[in-house]
This record gives structure tokens, sequence and C-alpha cells, in this order.
């Protein structure tokens, strides 16, 4: 079986999440081969014979990236640190094209394929994240979307990853791999996460980004 995590990612932190559920999906019961790619190197081509993707980015102001918000960030980078021109030019690239433009340039899927999404979120805002609105994106391809959205926690937009998230993703990614050798006979998508306020979360289900 094939399946792909494509992700976007600015810092690096979402880069290492993606690769962590790639490394869970690999070692499976399924013993998936799995590819990883960015989305600015993803080509609608490489979605074809898959049998599961996966798809992941960032929470810019508790939603999916937009180019007006990665430019902000790559601004706030700059004036932290100065770049080359070459380091400018690939920065320009990252603000281009982000999850939200690679998902409005796939073509719908002529059956229905079977995908997860996730994205990485502030810890200070554990209920709010890019997730549900990826997975929103894909259901209207014509994805199936059979786990609930999961979010992974940072401690700043540039990161670090917070302690155990990257072992959780691998842990999430061997659950998705050993689900796919079940039939699926599920009617629709796994609902989508009944998110609030995260002042209204226990702080438990606010730890793995879930309502009741």
């Amino acid at each position: 079986m094939k399946a792909a995590v494509v992700y976007e990612s600015m810092f690096g932190n979402t880069k290492m999440i993606a690769e962590a559920v790639a490394d869970g999906l690999a070692q499976s019961g399924a013993a998936l081969d799995v590819v990883v790619r960015p989305v600015t190197e993803a080509m609608p081509e490489d979605l074809v014979g898959l049998d599961f993707l996966v798809v992941g980015g960032p929470t810019h102001l508790r939603r999916m990236t937009s180019r007006r918000t990665r430019e902000m960030r790559v601004g706030s980078r700059a004036t932290s640190s100065s770049r080359s021109s070459n380091d400018s030019e690939e920065w320009a690239q990252v603000a281009a094209t982000g999850v939200r433009e690679w998902l409005a340039s796939i073509s719908d899927v002529a059956t229905t394929k079977r995908a997860a999404v996730f994205d990485t979120r502030l810890r200070y805002f554990p209920a709010d994240g890019a997730a549900p609105l990826i997975a929103r994106c894909l259901r209207a391809r014509g994805y199936r979307v059979e786990a609930v959205p999961r979010g992974f926690l940072v401690e700043s937009a540039l990161g670090p990853i917070v302690k155990g998230e990257t072992e959780r993703a691998k842990v999430w990614g061997m659950a998705l791999g050993d689900q796919l050798l079940a039939p699926c006979t599920c009617r629709g998508d796994a609902a989508p996460p009944r998110v609030g306020r995260s002042f209204r979360m226990s702080l438990g289900q606010a730890r793995w980004g879930i309502a009741p």
C-alpha cells in the first residue's frame, strides 16, 4: 500500500511532526510505502495510485495559513536575523505556497480516497487549529477523512515542539496505518471535533486537542 504525507512548514516544526507521522505509518501493521513531501514540492500527479493521504500544516490566527499571514511571519523573522539573497528567495517561495493553495490546486478524486489531517498549534490555544479546515477542504475534493483531525503543540510560532509531541505523532501514524488494515465499514467521514473555546475544555481534553 502507498501513502503520502504532504505538509506545510515555515520553521521546521510541522516538518518534524510530518516525518514522525510518516515513520509511524511505515512501522504500522500495514507496512506502508510512505513518501513525505512539502507542499512546495508535492505535485498533483503524486496523488495518483495512493491508498492513503495525510495532510498537515501550521495554524496562523487559529486557522489555515494564508499568503498574508505567511508574509507576516517571514517579515517578523527578518527583523530578528540577517539573511542572504538565496535565503530571501527560499522564504519568498515558502510565503507564496501553503496548504490552502495546494489544496486548491489538486483535482477532485474520481473515487473516494482515505485521508487524515493534522496541524501544529500553540500550546496556549490548544482548542484552535487548522486541521478541521484542512479536513473540510479534502472532503470537498471527495476524500474520506477517517480520523478526527489532530493537533500537535508548539511552544511558540518559531517552536520548539512541546516535549512528547513528536512521539505522539509517531504513535498516531502507527494507529492510522493499523486502521487501514480494517475494511472501511463507516458511513461517512469521522465527525470533526466539537471544538469550542479552550477555556471551556478540561486540561486533559485540551492537551489532546479534542472535545467531549
